[in-house]
């Protein structure tokens, strides 16, 4: 078998051209996130789409937290819950303090989630921003794709968890992995 220099270029540019961009690239383009949200309390601000709707959830913590020094959780504290506007995405933000690193803490996530016998259905994924490291977990729960986030930065923890159908998974994944790059710890 003779194989010539342009057929191994044309090889080489076949196998190499898509590379770094990982599957999600081939995925829908994510919604643009137009709408800032703030939680002074709990020290964190994240971006959102447009039209999708934002409860809060911190309100009664947030009147204690004023007679307070600050805000600090001593376990996993739900901030806000975002949804789109068919209700089909829900996108739950919360915040706890920690000790442990990113690696640490989401094997806690882990084993919190296999410990009540869900598989895992993706490997350990990693998004990096300008301030905060993002682990993500990934696991189907009846007919949702559930995608918990983990960031850990100067002894809290923030949590991101985006629940879709599984239908429509390849929709709104995007848009969910932008949310969890915006969200930024700010106390």
């Amino acid at each position: 078998m003779a194989v010539s220099v342009w057929d191994w270029r044309n090889w080489r540019y076949e196998e190499t051209k898509n590379y770094g961009h990982g599957p999600l690239e081939s995925l829908a383009l994510p919604q643009e996130l137009a709408i800032r949200y703030v939680n002074e309390y709990a020290g964190i601000r994240m971006r959102y789409p447009g039209g999708w709707m934002v409860v809060e959830k911190l309100k009664d913590i947030a009147k204690t937290a004023e007679m307070a020094e600050s805000f600090k959780p001593s376990k996993l504290t739900e901030v806000a819950v975002i949804t789109n506007p068919g209700g089909e995405v829900e996108v739950k933000v919360g915040v706890d303090r920690t000790q442990a690193d990113l690696v640490t803490a989401l094997e806690e996530q882990v084993k919190g989630v296999t410990g009540r016998g869900i598989e895992m259905a993706r490997e350990r994924e990693y998004l990096n921003t300008e301030r905060e490291d993002w682990g993500i977990i990934t696991w189907e729960a009846g007919e949702r794709t559930v995608r918990r986030a983990v960031a850990v930065f100067d002894g809290r923890m923030a949590v991101v968890e985006a629940s879709f159908p599984t239908t429509s998974l390849d929709q709104y994944i995007r848009t969910g992995d932008e949310i969890v790059k915006s969200v930024k710890m700010t106390i």
